[in-house]
């Protein structure tokens, strides 16, 4: 986990800083290749089987979680520190629910097709579908249930789409003045999921990329795209676990995730930990009910 920790600090500091690799950095010789010992081969096939098959191990999840939001919107309190309790069922339907000193935060829920997100601590509620194109909107801070349910379980993700695999070495880089330092990044596989659009002209697009550890064969990142395939949210998941259900089922779920949306939209950072995670737990009825 320590390279991964260290692509995300690399990642979201070279956003902040706006650090892009030099010509005469790319340039740069290095004494002896990263160590590519553990990396593992696997077809699309294999990878995709995999992953339906943990998908398919569950059909629902609850947890306990604690929470950090920070959003450039708001500034007091800067931060928001919350607890609660999260509730998934197939189809990616997930309820939400985040407090603290005994009043209620946030609360996010989807039925699978559409949702509804409260957050009584900005004065904020809204609504919409699963998926739909995001827009900025003054004030607005995003939070958004359909992101949640993805990155809970990849297996809908794949679906009705066609894939394309893409196998990466272990690499490092080098930064301007730190060339004594290069950051190593693990070796992974990307699964991107493309989808066929005809206006203006026929394309093929990436509506979304797996990012797989070809190591530990660990979920470490899911980017959703926009329609001109700009990034429309990042999910890093940054340590995942084995659940298990009273039964003998088991499955590996993410356990620490870190959510970004940025510009166009306002750059809100959400990170969830979890907690006493139970797969196939009997769900209220009620419990993805916009009526509560």
């Amino acid at each position: 986990m320590k390279n991964v920790r260290m692509m995300l600090l690399m990642t979201v500091g070279a956003l902040a800083g706006g650090l892009l690799l030099t010509a005469a950095c790319q340039q740069m010789q290095v004494d002896r290749p990263p160590n590519t010992a553990g990396v593992q081969d696997k077809d699309l096939p294999s990878l995709k089987k995999q992953l339906i098959a943990n998908s398919s191990a569950f059909y629902s999840l609850r947890a306990d979680c604690e929470a950090l939001l920070r959003t450039p919107l708001v500034t007091s309190p800067p931060e928001l520190r919350m607890r609660g309790e999260l509730l998934i069922a197939k189809p990616r339907k997930i309820y939400l629910k985040l407090s603290d000193a005994g009043m209620v935060f946030i609360k996010l829920i989807g039925n699978g097709k559409e949702y509804v997100v409260k957050m009584p601590i900005y004065s904020q509620e809204c609504s919409g579908e699963y998926d739909e194109p995001l827009m900025p909107v003054s004030g607005r801070v995003h939070f958004l249930p359909d992101d949640m349910a993805d990155a809970m379980d990849v297996g809908p993700v794949l679906a009705s789409k066609i894939q394309v695999l893409k196998s990466y070495p272990r690499r490092w880089e080098i930064l301007p003045g730190a060339e004594d330092k290069p950051i190593v990044y693990p070796a992974t596989w990307a699964i991107d999921s493309t989808v066929l659009t005809k206006a203006p002209e026929s394309a093929v697009k990436v509506a979304n990329s797996i990012i797989i550890d070809r190591t530990t064969e660990q979920v470490l990142q899911l980017d959703k795209f926009r329609p001109d395939g700009s990034l429309r949210t990042r999910i890093w998941m940054l340590k995942a676990g084995i659940a298990r259900s009273s039964g003998e089922v088991s499955a590996r779920v993410p356990e620490e995730l870190l959510i970004w949306y940025p510009h166009p939209l306002e750059g809100t950072i959400i990170r969830l930990r979890l907690t006493g995670v139970k797969l196939n737990v009997k769900v209220p009825e009620d419990a993805f009910s916009f009526d509560q």
